[in-house]
Order: structure tokens, then sequence, then C-alpha cells
């Protein structure tokens, strides 16, 4: 009884001039967590940079060094959390000794319609350098959207089963935030540098979707 993945990768990047850049990739993954008609998952990113302080524009600009734009998409499937073969009904078998009798009993509910749970994000941020590389920083923006949430759902009572949950996909939410960093130097001698380093964070979670029995 063993958990199995299975999965195919290929990925690219282009780089034109030091100043334009590109990566992709995509990837098909395999989980027999998940019944075979919804076993596959297809996840793809790509990304861009531009490095601006290269072009004619900037390049002149003595104070800067560095500053570079970036946007980027992502797919990323998850399958943690659940049972090694979560999509099938699991079950155990006993003997009594004193009737001499077998019997059978649930160990877990499957649900032959679970799938993967996906997220899917976009990132913007900025990089520079400033002042002879004294003054380094980055601002990055970025928003994820996390939908058929896997989760262990709450059998009702009258199911008569002897196992309390089974897994399911209940719901979608929305996580946000922005995230900046410094590091700057501020006093550079023969004998002495000081330096100082800065991180600011602010990150929201909201839930957009969610099955009514898991909000009781």
């Amino acid at each position: 009884d063993n958990y199995m993945t299975e999965g195919f990768l290929a990925r690219g990047s282009y780089d034109y001039d030091n100043r334009y850049f590109a990566n992709a990739s995509i990837r098909r993954d395999a989980s027999s967590k998940f019944a075979p008609g919804h076993r596959w998952g297809t996840f793809w990113s790509a990304g861009l940079a531009w490095q601006m302080n290269k072009e004619d524009f900037l390049k002149n600009i003595k104070e800067i060094n560095l500053l570079k734009l970036k946007i980027s998409y992502g797919e990323n499937g998850n399958d943690m959390g659940m049972g090694w073969h979560a999509y099938a009904d699991r079950f155990s078998t006993s003997y009594n000794k004193e009737t001499q009798e077998y019997s059978v009993s649930m160990v877990s509910k499957g649900n032959d319609e679970l799938t993967w749970e996906t997220k899917k994000s976009w990132n913007f941020g900025v990089d520079f350098s400033m002042f002879n590389y004294r003054l380094n920083g980055s601002v990055e923006v970025y928003t994820g959207t996390t939908s058929d949430l896997l989760w262990s759902k709450t059998l009702p009572l009258s199911s008569g089963l002897t196992v309390t949950s089974y897994p399911a996909n209940v719901g979608k939410l929305r996580n946000s935030g922005i995230e900046v960093t410094l590091d700057g130097t501020i006093v550079k001698t023969k004998d002495l540098t000081w330096s100082l380093n800065m991180s600011l964070a602010h990150n929201k979670n909201e839930v957009l979707e969610l099955e009514e029995s898991i909000r009781e």
C-alpha cells in the first residue's frame, strides 16, 4: 500500500542582451491519491523581466546601478493532507477467537471526485540598486487564488458509517500582499562599514467560496 506520483517537466529561459529576460515551464503530475479520471494535473508558469537601467534613457544616470521590472504567473498543484488512496473506501478485517468469525470494518471513506488543489499566483516586482550599490532593495506585490481546497469533511450521523469524515474539495481562497526589503550602507570608510537592513510585509487572506457544511 504505497503512495505514488508521476510527472513530466519542461522549462526554458531566454536572455537578450542582458536586458530582456523570459522563462517558462510546464509540468504534468499524477497522484495515486485521486481516482484515474482525476489523477493528472497540468501546471505552468511564465515570467518576464526588463533591466531598464541598460536602456539609453537611463544608462547615463550614474546614481542608478540596477533597475529591473519583473512579472510572473504560476500554477501549483497540491495533494498533501489526504490519505494514500483518498479516492477509495478502505476496510480492515479482524478475527474474533471466541466466535471464530471474521468481521470487516471501514477504515476510511473515499471520494472518487477528489482532485488537485490548485494555486494560481501573480507576482509584480522591482529590484533596484543605487548610489554605487549603497542602497539596494526590492518591492514585490503578489496575489494568489487557491481553488478546490482539500479538506476532511465531516460525515453526517445519518450516514451510518463508522468513520466520521471523508476527503473533499470544499472551496476557494485568495492570498495577496506586498513585501519590501531595503539594504543600505550608511557609513563606509576604510576601517568601518555600517549597514542597515529592513523588511516590511503586509498579507491578507480572504475566503471566496466555502461549502456551508464547513462554515458551520
